[in-house]
C-alpha cells in the first residue's frame, strides 16, 4: 500500500474516537481535499485552505466549479473527471491559476474513494523557482567565465598555467598556446618580480585567503601593463587542485590616476595663489564647509580652522535672506548660480561679493566669491539703470544652462527608450532609406540582425510585402513630417508574412535629415479582430431572433391572460386571479428583458459621437427625467461638476442608469440620499455617485457588472440586471473604468472615469 492510500484509508477509518487524526490531518504540510461524486468539498485540512484563497466555511458543502469557474474547461478538470468517472489513481504536476490570477504548481496525487475523490497536493512553487534559478545560475556561471572581461587563470603548483580565459589574449596579446611555455612569474616587469614571488607564497601558506595583488605584465607587442586582482589558493579542493587568479586590466585607470594626481597639484596651486575667495561645503542646505583658499580666510579675517566650523548661515545677514535666499536646490540640478550677496566677517561688519556657484562632479558645492565693495562704490548708479538688463542676462545664463542638461538628458533617455523598447525602432537616412540604426525588437520582428540590416534598404532585404495608401503616406511626410498609424504587411526573413502597425517621424540626427520608424506586429490583433467581427454578425442574429421571434408568442401570453382576467374573471376563485395575475407580471417582465437585452446588445456596434459634454447641464435632464419615471422621495446633492469628452446620449444613459439605481436601493430609508460629483485626476476625470441605501457584500463586487447578475432578490427591489452592464460597456466603449464600493445596509457608491482627451 503506498502512502496516499495508507492516509486514505486512515482518514476513512477516522470517527469521533479519532479526533486526533482530524487534526493530525490538519497539520499536515500537504493540502487534503475530498470530494462527493457531485464535486462538493466534504472535507479539507487547513494545508488546503491556505492554498485555495478562501475560508473552510467557504469551501465546505460547495462545488468545485462554484469556487474556481471554468475549472471544468481545464485539462486538469479532465484528469479529476477521468479519476472519478473510471475510478483509477493519478500522480502528477500541474500549474494551478487562482480567481484573483495567481499562479501555483501543485504535485497532485488523486485516488478515488467510496466517498467520491481523495486529492493529496503540495505546492511546488517554490522548489520549481529554485530548479529554474539553479539552472539560470549555472548558465550565467558558464558565460560569466567565457565572456567575462577579466583574465581568470588556473595555475598548478608548478606554477605553470593550465588555463586562462578568452580575455586574456585580448589583453596580453599572448595565445593560449603561446602561455603553454611560460609560467606564472614570466614577463613580470623587473620590478614586480619578488613582489609577486611573495604574494605567491604568502597565498601556499593561506589555503582559500583571496591574496590582492596590483602587478604589471609585459603585452606581447613589449609594453606593459597594470593588472589588479585576487589570487587564491585552492590547491586544497580536489576538483581545481590550483591556484585560481582573476585580474582586471587597470592601465588606463593608472594613467587616469596619475593625471588626477597632477591635476589635483596643479588646480591646487591655483586655488592656493588665487586672488578671489573659493570655498567649497557639502551639496545640502544643512552641508558644513570642507576647504577654503588663504584669500578666503584673508577677506572674512577667520583661520581655516576657525572657517571649517562655522555654518554657512554664520556668513549671511538674515535681513538679506527674504530677498535673496541660498538657492540650494537650484544647485542641485546642475545651475551655475551668480549672485550678489553682503558676507557677514569675523569682526561682524559686511562685505559686498559677487559670487558664482555650482555643484561640482562629487555632488559638492564649490563657489567663487570675489570683493566688489570698491566697485559697487562707483558703479551703484550704473547697476540701477541696467538691473533689468543684468537680471535678464543671468536668467537666461540659467536657462540655457538647463537647456544643455535638458538636451543632453533627452538624448539619454531618447537611447534608453530606443535599445529597451518594446516596439521595433529604426532610424533610416533620408532621401536614400539605408538603415542607420535599429533596436532588439525590430531585429527580433523582421528575423534580421542588426548587421544585416544596417547599410541596407528594405528593398533590398524584401521586408515589404505589401503597404496600402501609399500615396497618402508620402504626401504627409511630404507636408507634414510624419505619417501616423497606417498598416502594412512585412515579410519576415523566414519568408512568413505579418502585418504592422507604423509611424514615421522625420527628424534630424546630427545634422542630417532622418527617418524614425515605429512598428507594431499586429497580426493576431487583426485576427483577433476577424473573430469578433464574426461574433458581432452571430449577436446581431440573435438579437433579430429575440426581437421578432420572441415578441409574438410573448405578446400572444399577456394577451391572452388579459382576455382571460376580463372575460373569465368573475368566474376565478382568489388563486385563479392571483395565477392569472402572475401571467401578466411575468410577461411583462420577458418584455423588459428583451428591451434590455437588446439595447445591451446594440451597443456593440454602436458608433461613438465624441462632442463636449456639460455634465451639469447633463445631469439636470437627467434628475427631470427621474421624477417624471419614478414617485420617490430621496435628496439629489450634486456640486459643480466636469465637462467632459464623450457620446452624449450614452453618456446621459449611464448616468440616468446610476442614479435610478441609487434611488431605488435608497428608497427604503427613512431618509434617501443620492449624491453625484466629480474630480480631475491623473489625465482623468472621475464621476462618483453614491446613495445610503441597501448597500452589498465587497465579496460579491465581481459581479455587479455582469448582464443578469442581481444581489438582491426581485422582492426587495424590480429590475433585470442588465443596467450596470450597460453603464460597464458604454463606459469601456469611451476606454474608461467602472468600480464600486459598498457596506450592507451602508449604501454604495460606484465610480467610472472618462479619459480627459
Amino acid at each position: 500500500m503506498n502512502v496516499l492510500s495508507f492516509i486514505k484509508n486512515l482518514f476513512i477509518r477516522t470517527d469521533e474516537k479519532n479526533g486526533f487524526l482530524h487534526q493530525a490531518f490538519d497539520n499536515m504540510l500537504e493540502g487534503v481535499q475530498i470530494h462527493d461524486f457531485n464535486w462538493r468539498y466534504i472535507y479539507v485540512n487547513k494545508t488546503l485552505v491556505s492554498y485555495s484563497q478562501y475560508s473552510k466555511e467557504e469551501l465546505l458543502g460547495y462545488r468545485l466549479m462554484d469556487k474556481y469557474p471554468g475549472i471544468e474547461r481545464t485539462d486538469l478538470f479532465k484528469v479529476l473527471e477521468r479519476c472519478m468517472k473510471e475510478r483509477v489513481s493519478e500522480h502528477f504536476e500541474t500549474e494551478f491559476i487562482f480567481p484573483n490570477g495567481s499562479r501555483s504548481d501543485f504535485e497532485l496525487s488523486i485516488q478515488p474513494i467510496p466517498e467520491g475523490l481523495f486529492i493529496l497536493s503540495i505546492n511546488i512553487s517554490d522548489r520549481k523557482k529554485a530548479e529554474e534559478k539553479l539552472a539560470i545560475n549555472e548558465k550565467r556561471f558558464r558565460a560569466l567565465v567565457e565572456n567575462n572581461y577579466d583574465i581568470i587563470s588556473l595555475i598548478d603548483a608548478s606554477h605553470k598555467i593550465i588555463y586562462r580565459s578568452p580575455s586574456a589574449t585580448r589583453i596580453m596579446g599572448f595565445t593560449f598556446e603561446d602561455m603553454k611555455s611560460l609560467e606564472a612569474m614570466d614577463n613580470l616587469h623587473p620590478d614586480d618580480k619578488v613582489y609577486a614571488a611573495t604574494l605567491m607564497n604568502e597565498a601556499k601558506e593561506n589555503p582559500g585567503k583571496q591574496i590582492h595583488a596590483v602587478i604589471r605584465r609585459q603585452h606581447k607587442s613589449g609594453h606593459y601593463i597594470w593588472l589588479e586582482g585576487v589570487i587564491t589558493n585552492l590547491l586544497h579542493d580536489e576538483d581545481i587542485k590550483a591556484f585560481v587568479t582573476n585580474f582586471r586590466d587597470i592601465t588606463e585607470q593608472k594613467e587616469i590616476e596619475q593625471k588626477l594626481i597632477v591635476n589635483e597639484q596643479y588646480y591646487r596651486s591655483i586655488i592656493e595663489q588665487a586672488d578671489d575667495m573659493i570655498y567649497i561645503k557639502e551639496g545640502s542646505a544643512t552641508g558644513k564647509f570642507i576647504d577654503i583658499n588663504p584669500s578666503g580666510c584673508q577677506l572674512l579675517g577667520y583661520t581655516k580652522e576657525e572657517f571649517l566650523k562655522l555654518d554657512p548661515i554664520d556668513l549671511v545677514f538674515e535681513d538679506d535672506l527674504p530677498k535673496n535666499s541660498i538657492k540650494f536646490e537650484l544647485l542641485k540640478t546642475g545651475a551655475v548660480i551668480k549672485n550678489e550677496r553682503r558676507l557677514k566677517r569675523k569682526d561682524g561688519t559686511a562685505v559686498e561679493t559677487d559670487s558664482t556657484g555650482k555643484m561640482s562632479a562629487d555632488g559638492n558645492f564649490i563657489v567663487f566669491v570675489r570683493d566688489i565693495g570698491e566697485r559697487k562704490k562707483s558703479e551703484r548708479e550704473i547697476k540701477l539703470l541696467n538691473e533689468n538688463l543684468e537680471k535678464n542676462v543671468i536668467a537666461r545664463t540659467v536657462e540655457l544652462q538647463k537647456t544643455i542638461i535638458e538636451l543632453k538628458e533627452s538624448e539619454e533617455k531618447f537611447q534608453t527608450t530606443f535599445n529597451s523598447s518594446a516596439v521595433g525602432i529604426s532610424i533610416t537616412q533620408l532621401p536614400d532609406l539605408l538603415f542607420l540604426d535599429v533596436n532588439n525588437t525590430f531585429a527580433h520582428m523582421t528575423g534580421y540582425s542588426k548587421e544585416e540590416v544596417i547599410g541596407h534598404k528594405s528593398t533590398d532585404l524584401n521586408m515589404i510585402s505589401n503597404i496600402t495608401k501609399r500615396d497618402e503616406i508620402l504626401k504627409d511626410i511630404r507636408e507634414n513630417g510624419f505619417s501616423r498609424n497606417f498598416e502594412m504587411t512585412m515579410k519576415h526573413k523566414s519568408g512568413r508574412e505579418y502585418v504592422i502597425l507604423a509611424s514615421i517621424e522625420t527628424i534630424i540626427l546630427k545634422g542630417k535629415k532622418c527617418a524614425l520608424n515605429i512598428i507594431y506586429d499586429i497580426t493576431d490583433r487583426k485576427k483577433a479582430e476577424e473573430q469578433l467581427a464574426m461574433v458581432n454578425k452571430e449577436l446581431e442574429a440573435f438579437s433579430y431572433s429575440i426581437s421578432h421571434d420572441l415578441r409574438a408568442p410573448l405578446r400572444a401570453i399577456n394577451g391572452y391572460a388579459k382576455i382571460l382576467q376580463e372575460d373569465y374573471g368573475h368566474q376565478f376563485n382568489e388563486d385563479g386571479s392571483r395565477l392569472v395575475q402572475t401571467i401578466v407580471h411575468n410577461a411583462i417582465k420577458m418584455g423588459a428583458l428583451i428591451d434590455d437585452l437588446l439595447a445591451f446588445s446594440k451597443l456593440g456596434k454602436k458608433e461613438l459621437k465624441k462632442e463636449e459634454v456639460d455634465l451639469d447641464s447633463m445631469l439636470k435632464e437627467v434628475i427631470v427625467d427621474l421624477s417624471r419615471t419614478l414617485n420617490h422621495k430621496a435628496s439629489i446633492k450634486f456640486g459643480k461638476l466636469n465637462t467632459v469628452m464623450g457620446d452624449y446620449a450614452l453618456l446621459y444613459q449611464v448616468i440616468f442608469n446610476l442614479m435610478s439605481n441609487g434611488i431605488k436601493y435608497s428608497s427604503k430609508n427613512a431618509n434617501p440620499e443620492v449624491e453625484i460629483c466629480s474630480e480631475e485626476k491623473n489625465g482623468e476625470v472621475i464621476i462618483s455617485i453614491k446613495d445610503n441605501g441597501a448597500g452589498f457584500d465587497m465579496k460579491y463586487v465581481g459581479k455587479l457588472f455582469g448582464v443578469f447578475q442581481r444581489l438582491h432578490s426581485e422582492e426587495e427591489f424590480e429590475g433585470t440586471g442588465v443596467g450596470l452592464a450597460i453603464v460597464q460597456r458604454i463606459i469601456a466603449k469611451h476606454n474608461g473604468k467602472v468600480s464600486a464600493e459598498g457596506k450592507v445596509n451602508e449604501g454604495a457608491t460606484f465610480y467610472f472615469s472618462l479619459p480627459t482627451k
